[in-house]
């Protein structure tokens, strides 16, 4: 991601290439996966501040390091400006979850943990679709098809409740 990519007015990120790494070539970005993972991402205001927090720092180290700055426009630097590699996130997940009472995951696993907690909270099938850049439904009704039957269980749950107060009242 680059700094483009976000609206903080609109709170939205737009995902539109990916970095890959390669032995001899560096860091290079190429597009999406495919043509649904390409999308815009409504994100919550709370992210935006953390976000905004992140850019002071981002700025700060731009005028730290003045024309050594390796101007890449990208989100996620090393403290020169210039890419990450893509294992980069993996490794600081690694630390923080090192420092703390935390299971154990990976980038993956925390996207897997967002679906999962979209559905298992009501949000309909083709917006967490979208939100995850799966190209079809099916897609994630394949996936995360355990995490449907809770919440399908869940919602007969409700129903019943909804019902039962008509009933005694």
């Amino acid at each position: 991601m680059e700094w483009e990519d976000c609206s903080f007015d609109k709170y939205t990120i737009t995902v539109k290439r990916s970095s890959q790494f390669c032995t001899g070539h560096g860091v290079f970005t190429k597009t999406p996966k495919n043509e649904t993972s390409a999308r815009t991402i409504k994100l919550s205001k709370g992210v935006f501040v953390y976000l905004s927090e992140y850019k002071r720092w981002y700025l700060g180290q731009r005028l730290m390091n003045g024309s050594k700055w390796v101007n890449s426009n990208r989100l996620f630097i090393q403290s020169d400006g210039s890419p990450i590699t893509p294992t980069t996130i993996n490794k600081w997940l690694d630390i923080v979850i090192s420092k703390s009472d935390l299971p154990k995951i990976t980038p993956h696993g925390l996207r897997h943990t967002n679906i999962s907690l979209l559905i298992a909270n009501g949000v309909d099938i083709r917006t967490v679709a979208h939100k995850a850049g799966h190209s079809r439904t099916s897609t994630t009704v394949d996936i995360y098809s355990h995490v449907i039957q809770s919440a399908e269980e869940m919602a007969s749950q409700v129903l019943d409740d909804v019902l039962s107060r008509r009933i005694s009242v």
